[in-house]
């Protein structure tokens, strides 16, 4: 399970960006993570980064 992720020097992202997911704990709707943005601001850029190095 991932609980965060921490990205440097990957596409568009020059400086060090961390960003934590929800974790599961039993309820209804926990665990669950929803990327939102305008164009360009790196929503790709985090699920290609957990896919390349998860």
């Amino acid at each position: 399970m991932i609980k965060y992720i921490s990205i440097l020097g990957y596409r568009g992202f020059s400086k060090k960006r961390e960003m934590q997911f929800a974790i599961p704990n039993g309820e209804l709707g926990s665990g669950l993570t929803i990327l939102v943005g305008t164009n360009n601001s790196g929503k790709t850029t985090i699920i290609e980064a957990i896919k390349a190095f998860g």
